[in-house]
């Protein structure tokens, strides 16, 4: 049975998409669910914490999940390098469990970001995704070149992690552009294998 919490979130996730984070109010989320104010604030605070609490379900398990795969690996050869990329690449592609209308949700929300508090943003970074960029930075620190620019990368990370993004916001454009089915796991493979060779068209494993 779901719990008045889960009623709450469920209903402000799916206002956020119809609306917007700005436009959706706490009484619409309310007058939704068929709850009162009180329920929200009880279990929220307010709309500030019910956003974050949209954002731990959305990302939470899934980030620590990313962040172990990346955690404690032990990398001598070219081999392991690229497999630890590869396994992180397939995190993000073949996730089966993160549905795309979840990360749409997350994406309004940060690009509502002008018109929230810096200091919300930068909280939920340092909380869900600053570990991760600073592993996977290690990472691809490792097959940069001696002479590559300062900041590159935090711009590789960039790349892959948009490229991914991009494949579960918009697998549909892609289907159509292509013709290729990306809802078939098979095909959501060959995509995530793509990514991966783009990735190390650019980078060459040099040290450890």
């Amino acid at each position: 049975m779901i719990t008045t919490r889960e009623k709450i979130l469920a209903t402000a996730s799916e206002l956020f998409i119809e609306r917007g984070f700005d436009k959706t109010t706490i009484r619409d989320i309310c007058t939704a669910a068929k709850v009162n104010v009180a329920a929200v604030n009880y279990h929220f605070k307010g709309k500030q914490q019910l956003i974050e609490a949209i954002i731990d379900n959305i990302v939470g398990k899934r980030s620590e999940y990313r962040l172990k795969i990346l955690s404690d690996r032990t990398i001598s050869n070219e081999t392991e390098w690229r497999q630890v990329i590869i396994d992180f690449i397939n995190s993000m592609v073949l996730d089966n469990d993160s549905g795309s209308k979840n990360e749409f949700i997350l994406v309004r929300l940060f690009m509502s970001g002008l018109k929230n508090p810096p200091e919300f943003f930068a909280k939920i970074h340092h909380k869900y995704f600053e570990a991760l960029d600073r592993e996977l930075i290690r990472y691809i620190e490792m097959g940069l070149r001696d002479d590559a620019p300062q900041g590159s990368a935090a711009l590789w990370v960039m790349t892959i992690i948009s490229q991914c993004l991009l494949f579960r916001q918009h697998h549909n454009i892609l289907n159509n552009l292509s013709n290729i089915d990306f809802t078939q796991p098979e095909n959501s493979e060959i995509l995530a294998k793509h990514i991966a060779n783009t990735v190390f068209a650019g980078l060459k494993y040099r040290k450890c």
